[in-house]
This record gives structure tokens, C-alpha cells and sequence, in this order.
């Protein structure tokens, strides 16, 4: 029975250790005063829209990616203070701030925070929740639920008064789990408003509470640590300082992401607990020196990272990797290196790493645990090459100053006298570091401005002799191809041929310098140069160069896994390629390698299929046991925000957005999805309609400051990790409308217009026309009038005439004289 309890303690612990070994590598991105973001931070919050929003001890910022902007508090909530309490989001996208003085939310069209009120009233919450479209906000002794236009529906008083409510969480379907203002946990029926009890026992001096997706409670009680409870009010384990590794009792805020609970702290940084396992892995300067505060005050999760609030050191964004770089140690000697530069690395039978230092003599790390050893005695040394001399020693080459033997268990380390004084004194003299390693017939080379084999069993030093003239000092072993160990050195990649007991040249660069070089199992060839990489298939003896996808071409270190992926080495970057599928990937700062000039000889690929390679800022270790085994997800690129003339406007998606002719600028700012938001890209913006050109920037937005009226259509394309161009992406759809003088209700009016004029001219020209008519029509009436009156006359007057005769004929006859 004993012997079962014994065994089952054991794999547990075995399985512990194996979870441990398996804990993602964090690497982080600051945004603090640089960026333009006070340095004390209170809360935070995600939109998922692309912007983090951060409250501050100065007021509220938003970070959307790439740059910060302040929105100022609505006048009534800013008087005495600018200091943001919290910051919480509904399901309606609007983001409320809260603050002593009252509660603000932002107006996406006006781009500003409004001030909520109630009776004309600000209203003062600590908390603001929702429950599907509703919205709840606990103000003291009641409990206001708004539907989503924030019409109000009802409020709700609380049973026991002088209650304000600071936290809160579901709980079931009727009862929300609690904390009020004297930080006691209770019960609150969301119905009723009733208070009781919370099932939990323990109830005063709790800070804060979350309910992971597993449906269980987790309840920080200040100087205490964390509890965990079931829905029972079962406690299910508590950590705190004296029962389990977190780094401190205080905790201020809890959250989730992938199944694992963080835990901000004052004092102890962050600390993750994984449930399942019960380990803590901590994250402090102490550990880390890339964090760069131990203060942490609020923790925020995105899709792929966390965000990180921290007291003086702003924000930092925390995201998983396989991929870590050890420096040199900062507070805790066991987290890094003696000094900073790896110079040689050999693995031993057991796993560990012997590491050569520039200066900081030998290291030892265990993979398993990610502790290293430092070595008093071989402090100061720049120790250039290592290899094993036994069981228990080591064969240590120093820089100028010769071969020493080191115990592995003692850390002892003293001068190896090797047979002839001569040669000891020559290689300890040299200018030329002299590299080691033991052959296939364990003898230990020597290869400095000479060159020796020695025999450990007979102790004899054996020169290497060599006709080939071109071959020069301090070669670098670089594996092996049918059976035949291959080197390089300065200017010659060449192979041992035992059968023949000669060194052939393979390649030969007379006017370049080879900077590193590899052998792969099928036989190809990598050597770098410094005007490029070339690769050569020693079986068919094809040369062919490498183009790098990024236009990069100098490399400084190779590995070749065991999976033939072929790892390179620049300033800064690693480029990971695969020769079957001709496909590359990119890792810089945010997948984990900090800024690094990489070496040729610390470069090794460990029995685990680790990959360790060292340069002059560190040493990088690959952990393929952590690299996700799906491939990641593919990035999508969607509009974020449009600013037109300088003012963030409302924007429908999947709509046509019209533009007026005298704009001033227009800003499209695209929002990356399913991608590391802090790796660096370039992005590429064409505007359809415009002309086929693509506009490259290293920026997420475009900017138009003038553009001629028509239908246009912005697509946009941003890098992947492999350096390839991702699709394309339509962000908008747009029109410019032209001036109003040539719209077409201008132009129809006018039309209008001069048609009402012609028509208008044709009928004036009729009534004239008319006019005259009459007119001509009055002159020939005239004319015949006065025709007829002329010849009236000229008839009267012969006729009186004649009248005249005959009457006065008639009155002489009738009047006879």
C-alpha cells in the first residue's frame, strides 16, 4: 500500500513537473509616457473593436493600435478630480467610465464622453453590469436597470440600506454574488433586492471576485491571497504565501485566458494559476527583467494577449510565445546568464546546457526547470569552446589564455596541462580563439593557430597536419554528411576524409568572408556571406542562392532541426524556412527575441529538438514543445474608425459613404484581427477607381487629402509572419460627391432653366410677332379709312358741286326774274 501511495506521488509529481516544463514564454510591449499615457494606471478594458481604453489617475485614454488619444470628462464630473475608477462596456459597444463624481459614456458620433443622468442628476455607481440587453447599475440602496436605448425601466430598492455595491458577478438565476462597501460578500436578489448571506462562509475583507468558465468563484480577501469556492460554497483551495509559491497576498484583480487565472498583485507582479496542476508561474522584474514593475493594478484580456496595468510603468501587453531569450541575470541569479553573450553551448547526457560565456565564464541551465548555474571560480573568463573530458569534467577552452578542465559537480577549475609545454603555450598565447570537440573516436581537436588531437587514454598531443594551404585558424565544426565531419572557417566551407586522412575544400570564397555555415542530412550546404545567403546540393553539386522575404540579406548563425527546417540568424530576427515547402517565417522582439546580433558557433539543436542560439545581447531558446500544433489563425483586416477632417465620424458597414468635394483629409484606419498587434507590418492601401498602384506604409491607416469626384473602393493588405502578403481586404466603399455645380440637380435645374428661358423667348417673340401683326393690320385700317375718306371727298365735292348747280339752276326757274 505504501510502496502504491509512493508510486502515485511520484507521477504526480512527474506530472507537475512535465505542465511546468510547458508553461507558454510571455514577452511584452510597454505603452507608458513615451506613448503619451500617464504612468498610474487604474483600469482597462477592450472594446473589441480594435481599441483599448484606459483609465487613468489623469483621466481616460484610447490606444487603438497605434497612437493614444485623452477624451476629457463631460465639466459636472471633472471638477475636483480626473481620476477613473473603472471602465466597463455594454452589449450595446458603448463604453462607460466611471468616476467619483458620476458615470460617463462615450458617444461614437460626437467621439466624446456624455454624462449620464438621472432627475437631471449624474448618476454614482461603482459597477455598471448587463444582463443580455438590459443594463444594471447599483447606485447606494438601489439597483437601476435601464433596457438598451438607456430608457430607464425600473429601480429596484435594496432591502438593507446605507448598501453600495462595488463588485458584482452572476450567480444564478435570481441572486447576484456581491460585494459591498464594507467589503463583505453577500447575496443580492436582482428581483426582490434582497440581501442575504453568501454561501461561501467567509465573507468580510474580500477585494474582488470572478467566475471563471468553469463555473467556479474566485474571491481575493486583501493581505489573504485568493479562494476558490464551487457553486456550493465549497472551498475548493486557496493559495496565499505560506501554502503555495504566490509572490504576495495582495491581490487587486482577477481574471481568465485559456483556462488559467491571473492575478494582479501589489508588490508580487503577476501570477498565473493553473487550476488543473495547482502551479503558479510568475511574472515580476525578479524573474523578468523585460517587466518592468511589480505593482500590477488591473489585468484586461484580449483575443491573443493581456493587457497589463501596472502603478508608474503604464501598460504593458503580455503575449504567449514559444520562443524566450535569456540575458543577463538582474535580481534573481537563477533566471539568466552570468553575461549577457553565449559564446560556445554543448549539451550533456542528461539534458543540461553548458553555456561559455563572454566574461561571465560557465553556466549551466536545465532545460526543465529554466534555472541556470553560475560558476565563482570561472567568473571572468571568456571561455570560447567546451567539450567533455569525462563523466564528471569538462574541457574548457579560455580566450588567451588556454585549455582548463572544470568539475561538474564541484564547479572546481584549473589549468589541463596538456603533454608538450610548447603547444600548451602556443594556444594559450593566441590572438586566434582555440574551439574543441571530441571525434568519433573519442579524441579530443584542437583547432587555434594550431592544430592538435589529443588522446586521453595515452595522453599524447598529436599534431594535425594538412596539405591544404588554403585552410586557415579557429575552425568551427558544423556536422557531418556521410559519416565526414564538415568545418568552416574564415573563407573555406571543408570536410575531414578519413579514408584519405585529408581536408578537402568544398567551398572556397577568396574575396568574402563566411559568416556562418550548416549541413543538412540530405547534403545541402548553407553558407552565409555577407552579400547573401547560398545553399549548395552536394550530391548533384547545384548552387543556387536563398532570397530572404524581406529583402534581408545577411545572416550570422544556422541551425538545422530535426525536422530539416532551416533556422537563421540576423540582427534582431530569426528566420525559420522549410526547403520542402519553400515557405519562410519571420520572428522578431514580439515573438520573444530581443534585439540581437547572432554567432555562429552558440548555435545548437538539443537531443529535445530545443534550439538554443546565442548572440551578443543573449541567448534565445526555442521551445518546439510549446509551438501551437494547428496553425495560427489567419488575419483579417476591417475598418476600425474614419476620421473626416480631422473629426471621427459613424460609419454603417457594407454601406457607401458619400464625401463632399472640398474635404480636407480623410483618415481610414484598418483594425488587425486573429495577428500579434504589436509585430511590425507593412501595410499596402490601393484605392480602386483611382488607378491600380498600391500605397505601402508602415502605419495602419491611409490618409486622402484630395481626390477627384467619382466611386472609389479602399482595399488594404498587411505582411504575415512568412513575410508574404496577406488578401485583400475592402475596408470601404466611398463616393465623392462633386461640387454643387456639377451635381445633377444643378445641372437638371439649369437644363430647366434655360428650357423655361427658350420657351419664354419663343413666346415673346410670338407676342411681338402678334404685336406687329396687329399693329400692321391697325396701319391698313387706318389707311383704308382714311383712303375711304379721301375718296368720300373727292366724291362729295364734284357732287355738292353739281348739288350746288342744280339747286341753284331750280331756284332760278322757280324764281323767274
Amino acid at each position: 500500500m505504501r510502496k502504491t501511495v509512493y508510486v502515485i506521488l511520484v507521477l504526480c509529481c512527474f506530472i507537475i513537473k512535465a505542465y511546468s516544463i510547458n508553461r507558454p514564454y510571455y514577452h511584452f510591449k510597454q505603452l507608458s509616457i513615451k506613448e503619451g499615457l500617464p504612468t498610474s494606471i487604474i483600469s482597462l478594458y477592450d472594446d473589441k473593436n480594435g481599441s483599448l481604453w484606459v483609465g487613468t489617475t489623469q483621466g481616460i485614454y484610447r490606444f487603438n493600435g497605434e497612437k493614444i488619444k485623452k477624451y476629457n470628462l463631460p465639466d459636472l464630473l471633472r471638477k475636483n478630480s480626473h481620476y477613473i475608477n473603472d471602465i466597463f462596456g455594454d452589449n450595446e459597444e458603448r463604453i462607460w467610465a466611471v468616476t467619483s463624481q458620476g458615470i460617463s459614456y462615450y458617444e461614437y458620433e460626437k467621439d466624446s464622453l456624455q454624462i449620464f443622468l438621472r432627475h437631471n442628476q449624474p448618476v454614482k455607481a461603482s459597477i455598471i453590469t448587463t444582463e443580455g440587453s438590459k443594463l444594471l447599475i447599483p447606485v447606494t440602496d438601489t439597483l437601476l436597470v435601464y433596457e438598451k436605448e438607456l430608457k430607464h425601466s425600473k429601480a429596484i430598492p435594496l432591502k438593507t440600506t446605507g448598501i453600495h455595491i462595488i463588485k458584482m458577478e452572476p450567480f444564478n438565476s435570481t441572486h447576484y454574488l456581491i460585494i459591498n462597501n464594507a467589503w463583505e460578500i453577500k447575496l443580492l436578489n436582482k428581483h426582490t433586492g434582497e440581501i442575504t448571506d453568501s454561501p461561501f462562509g467567509e465573507s468580510s475583507n474580500a477585494y474582488d471576485l470572478y467566475k471563471d468558465s468553469s463555473g467556479r468563484y474566485w474571491v481575493s480577501f486583501y493581505g489573504q491571497g485568493v479562494k476558490c469556492y464551487n457553486q456550493d460554497g465549497q472551498l475548493l483551495t486557496s493559495y496565499n504565501t505560506r501554502n503555495s509559491n504566490l509572490s504576495n497576498d495582495i491581490v487587486l484583480d482577477i481574471t481568465e485566458w485559456d483556462k488559467a487565472i491571473w492575478l494582479a498583485t501589489d508588490g508580487g507582479g503577476v501570477n498565473i494559476i493553473y487550476p488543473d496542476t495547482h502551479d503558479i508561474q510568475i511574472l515580476s522584474n525578479k524573474e523578468n527583467r523585460q517587466f518592468p514593475a511589480n505593482s500590477v493594478t488591473c489585468l484586461c484580456h484580449s483575443n491573443n494577449h493581456m493587457w497589463i496595468g501596472m502603478v508608474r510603468e503604464g501598460v504593458l501587453g503580455a503575449e504567449k510565445g514559444f520562443i524566450t531569450t535569456y540575458t543577463k541575470a538582474a535580481q534573481n541569479p537563477a533566471s539568466g546568464l552570468s553575461d549577457k553573450c553565449p559564446l560556445c553551448l554543448w549539451e550533456d547526457k542528461d539534458g543540461r546546457i553548458w553555456i561559455g560565456t563572454d566574461g561571465g565564464g560557465i553556466n549551466c541551465f536545465d532545460p526543465q526547470t529554466e534555472r541556470f548555474t553560475h560558476y565563482p571560480q570561472t567568473l571572468g573568463e571568456k571561455i570560447v569552446s567546451i567539450c567533455p573530458l569525462s563523466e564528471t569534467e569538462l574541457l574548457a577552452s579560455s580566450f588567451s589564455k588556454g585549455i582548463f578542465r572544470f568539475n561538474k559537480k564541484t564547479g572546481n577549475y584549473q589549468r589541463f596541462s596538456l603533454p608538450d609545454k610548447d603547444a600548451e603555450a602556443k594556444l594559450a598565447s593566441s590572438s586566434a580563439p582555440t574551439n574543441i570537440r571530441v571525434n568519433d573516436r573519442n579524441e579530443i581537436e584542437l583547432y587555434g593557430n594550431a592544430f592538435y588531437r589529443y588522446i586521453p587514454g595515452s595522453q599524447q598531443l598529436i599534431p594535425i597536419h594538412f596539405k591544404n594551404k588554403q585552410l586557415q585558424y579557429s575552425w568551427i565544426y558544423i556536422g557531418k554528411y556521410r559519416t565526414y565531419p564538415f568545418f568552416h572557417d574564415r573563407n573555406n566551407v571543408f570536410q575531414y576524409n578519413k579514408e584519405k586522412n585529408e581536408y578537402e575544400t568544398i567551398a572556397y570564397e577568396k574575396n568574402n568572408q563566411i559568416l556562418a555555415a550548416s549541413i543538412d542530412s540530405l547534403g545541402t550546404l548553407w553558407i552565409a556571406e555577407p552579400n547573401g545567403v547560398t545553399r549548395i546540393h552536394l550530391p548533384s553539386n547545384r548552387k543556387e542562392p536563398l532570397k530572404l522575404p524581406d529583402g534581408n540579406d545577411v545572416i550570422t548563425s544556422f541551425v538545422i532541426d530535426h525536422e530539416g527546417i532551416v533556422w537563421m540568424g540576423s540582427l534582431g530576427i530569426i528566420y525559420a524556412y522549410n526547403p520542402h515547402k519553400n515557405h519562410f517565417v519571420i520572428y522578431n522582439e514580439m515573438d520573444g527575441i530581443l534585439p540581437n546580433d547572432f554567432l555562429a558557433k552558440p548555435a545548437l539543436v538539443a537531443s529535445d529538438g530545443n534550439i538554443y542560439m546565442g548572440g551578443s545581447e543573449g541567448l534565445v531558446r526555442i521551445n518546439k514543445a510549446l509551438k501551437p500544433a494547428s496553425a495560427p489563425p489567419p488575419i483579417t483586416l476591417k475598418l476600425q474608425e474614419i476620421a473626416l477632417n480631422g473629426t471621427t465620424v459613424h460609419f454603417i458597414p457594407r454601406s457607401t459613404m458619400e464625401i463632399p468635394y472640398n474635404f480636407s483629409s480623410l483618415k481610414i484606419h484598418t483594425q488587425l484581427e486573429g495577428g500579434n498587434v504589436f509585430h511590425k507590418r507593412i501595410y499596402r492601401f490601393r484605392i480602386k477607381g483611382l488607378n491600380t498602384e498600391y500605397t505601402e506604409t508602415s502605419r495602419p491607416h491611409l490618409v486622402l487629402h484630395t481626390i477627384s469626384p467619382g466611386d472609389y473602393k479602399i482595399t488594404v493588405q498587411c505582411t504575415q509572419n512568412d513575410g508574404s502578403w496577406s488578401p485583400e481586404f475592402t475596408l470601404l466603399k466611398f463616393t465623392v460627391l462633386p461640387p454643387w455645380w456639377q451635381q445633377s440637380w444643378f445641372i437638371l435645374l439649369c437644363a430647366a432653366i434655360i428650357i423655361l428661358f427658350i420657351i419664354y423667348i419663343i413666346k415673346a417673340h410670338d407676342r411681338q410677332l402678334k404685336r406687329k401683326y396687329k399693329e400692321q393690320e391697325r396701319t391698313i385700317y387706318k389707311e383704308k379709312v382714311k383712303a375711304l375718306i379721301n375718296i368720300n371727298h373727292e366724291l362729295r365735292t364734284p357732287f355738292n358741286l353739281n348739288l350746288y348747280t342744280v339747286e341753284t339752276t331750280y331756284k332760278q326757274q322757280t324764281n323767274p326774274l
